[in-house]
């Protein structure tokens, strides 16, 4: 089944998702967790503080965490979006805040891409795994393990079981599998969405080394209120054994 994308080609839709990038404080519009969890590995002060030379976001929107991975984290940034209309307003940040050429900015989407194997030392995917049906999540989830370099870091953002709009899409939407279904979801287009257990993200990140997997509650935004899981893993520097 098609995954409804329209809305995310929309200029208004757009301007609503960025209005963040006008206000004082350009960077206010960064998930407290990836800070939170990517800080402490590149700031620690000691000799172990990691090095972060290519990063991935995948699904990057209108960049405001390819941007923020660039100031503070990594020395290159490839940001990947299937929006002409986020790329364009990508490029126009890039002008404005930068010069331009700051960052590499792709149009295209999970879960094919063209990208080495373990290319990426560290990828950053927000807010995207959910938009589809098990089989693209499933191909997303092995592009993603794909892409990462041994001893890299995967940071993820994705809808909850928990979240509010499970229930409303239980009643409103057309659950087409389980856990996934179109419509009901308020605050965006009507588009595909699943909510993960956390059975489900474990199983789909099987084969890295899942550190922090937790529920949080958005406190800001459109999904204000909603519950996501917020998940950090690492990809081991050798594949485990077969037992």
């Amino acid at each position: 089944m098609a995954v409804t994308t329209k809305g995310w080609e929309d200029k208004g839709a757009v301007e609503k998702f960025t209005t963040r990038s006008q206000e004082p404080d350009f960077w206010s519009g960064v998930e407290p967790f990836i800070q939170k969890v990517l800080i402490p590995l590149y700031n620690t002060g000691k000799n172990e503080r990691r090095e972060f030379n290519r990063a991935l976001d995948a699904g990057a929107g209108w960049g405001r965490h390819s941007f923020y991975l660039l100031r503070k984290i990594s020395k290159e940034v490839v940001a990947l979006e299937p929006s002409e209309e986020f790329v364009k307003r990508m490029r126009e940040i890039d002008k404005k805040e930068y010069g331009g050429g700051s960052i590499e900015i792709i149009k295209g989407g999970l879960p094919k891409t063209s990208f080495k194997n373990g290319e990426f030392n560290l990828i950053v995917c927000w807010d995207v795994l959910a938009h589809g049906t098990m089989d693209k999540i499933k191909d997303s989830a092995e592009e993603l393990k794909r892409l990462l370099a041994p001893g890299g870091v995967l940071v993820l953002g994705t809808l909850s079981t928990n979240h509010k709009n499970f229930k409303i899409a239980r009643k409103k939407g057309k659950e087409i599998e389980k856990g996934t279904f179109v419509g009901g979801f308020e605050g965006e287009w009507g588009g595909t969405h699943h909510y993960f257990t956390r059975e489900e993200l474990e199983e789909l990140f099987k084969g890295l080394r899942i550190v922090r997997l937790e529920e949080e509650i958005r406190e800001t935004g459109y999904n204000k209120g909603g519950i996501h899981w917020a998940m950090y893993a690492e990809k081991p520097l050798k594949p485990k054994a077969l037992s």
